[in-house]
């Protein structure tokens, strides 16, 4: 038995008379399990189980004793045989499908033959609605949750009269008259924007039938107003022209003001500049002699050469300095030819640069550097050129000693 035989069939499921059956058995296995569990006189009583826990009045202590601790002689729950899970396969399966079958039918497909003139031949287009996802939720949008107002019948229903009834009564010349607004006193309509005078807006009289006759009191009103207006423009220019009184006085004070600091700053300026001129002579006295004094005396250049001397650690004798000392022959007071190189590593020796200079100058020169990989187009040319001029035969020379070269010049000054 699995739990889901358990459930009720579903709703819209028709009534079988398998399925009743099947029913009726399982809740008889059902009731006698339950029986089983909570009463022990159950397992050995007939298979129509007359009589339950619950109906019974009086209690018992195996009532008392727990039902994890009880003993249910070996009464085991039954399990489903494979026919009922089959049962209960189908029967599942068709509800799910019977559901999903409203979203996921097409529907009968319709046939429906093009009549367009084709030179291929005729075609049949066939027409099927689009599968809908059962999932999806509807486009469809609520509309019970708008409140559609019920319609007024009761309308103001216009009352006309009609123009040709002898009853309708026609209105004269003089009640049109009296009803007439002018244009130029209506309120409620000016398009061109005009303004009219108290005197010409009070000559509207049509309706008293005073039509040209204008009151005195209006004309006193009018008057007055003028008057009135004509005080204050006056009492305004006024003011506006003592303002600008005031104004350029104050500009003018101002002025006076910035030129007498101007004066003062000038006396001061000057003044001061003589004091600094006088001054400035006395400092430079002054001055003069602290320096003066400061100065260390002029030394002799055999004494500028000795320190030099001692600066780079040499010992140089007073006959050097004072140029005394003579170069020493050697043999017979030959020409001896020295290396210039030697006196500028002897002079540079003790001046290095810096502790990681090992060299005096460096490997190559900058320039060389530079036009290692570089071709020089002169000295190409120059050296094609040298090669062309070349003719004849490579004659080779002897190489002659020094002594011989000597012994040379001396015969041809002889």
């Amino acid at each position: 038995m699995s739990f889901s035989s358990l459930l009720p069939p579903p709703e819209h499921s028709p009534p079988d008379d398998v399925n009743s059956r099947e029913v009726e058995i399982i809740t008889k296995e059902h009731d006698f399990i339950v029986n089983a569990l909570t009463k022990k006189e159950a397992v050995h009583s007939s298979n129509n189980n007359i009589g339950s826990f619950v109906g019974s009045q009086v209690a018992n202590f195996n009532d008392v004793i727990p039902l994890r601790q009880k003993d249910f002689y070996g009464v085991q729950a039954p399990l489903p045989t494979t026919q009922e899970i089959e049962l209960c396969k189908v029967r599942t399966q068709e509800v799910v499908n019977r559901l999903l079958h409203k979203f996921t039918d097409k529907g009968k497909a319709g046939y429906q033959k093009d009549t367009r003139k084709i030179t291929t031949g005729s075609r049949i287009i066939t027409i099927e609605s689009k599968r809908q996802d059962p999932l999806q939720p509807s486009r469809q949008k609520n509309t019970s949750s708008k409140i559609v107002l019920p319609e007024d019948d009761e309308t103001d229903t216009p009352i006309l009269h009609a123009t040709d009834d002898a009853k309708s009564k026609r209105l004269t010349k003089e009640e049109r008259a009296k009803w007439n607004i002018p244009a130029a006193v209506s309120s409620w309509k000016n398009p061109m924007g005009y303004t009219v005078g108290l005197k010409h807006r009070a000559a509207h009289g049509k309706k008293t039938g005073n039509v040209g006759s204008i009151n005195n009191k209006v004309s006193d009103i009018v008057a007055a107003l003028d008057e009135t207006d004509q005080e204050i423009r006056e009492g305004i220019q006024q003011e506006n022209e003592l303002k600008r009184k005031q104004l350029k006085e104050e500009e003018r004070i101002k002025e006076e003001k910035l030129r007498a600091i101007a004066e003062r700053s000038k006396i001061q300026t000057q003044s001061s500049a003589v004091k600094k001129r006088g001054s400035r002579f006395e400092g430079g006295r002054h001055q003069n002699k602290k320096i003066k004094k400061e100065e260390p005396p002029i030394k002799s250049a055999a004494e500028r050469l000795k320190e030099l001397a001692y600066a780079q650690g040499r010992e140089v004798s007073e006959k050097v300095i004072l140029g005394a000392a003579k170069a020493t022959t050697t043999g017979t007071g030959a020409n001896v030819h020295y290396d210039s190189r030697l006196f500028s590593k002897g002079a540079n020796a003790a001046a290095k640069r810096s502790e990681e200079q090992v060299y005096d100058n460096p490997l190559f020169v900058q320039q060389e550097i530079d036009s290692i990989y570089r071709v020089n187009a002169k000295s190409i040319d120059e050296a094609n050129s040298v090669s062309a001029s070349r003719y004849g035969p490579i004659q080779f020379t002897k190489a002659h000693s020094l002594d011989d070269k000597s012994t040379a010049k001396d015969e041809e000054e002889t």
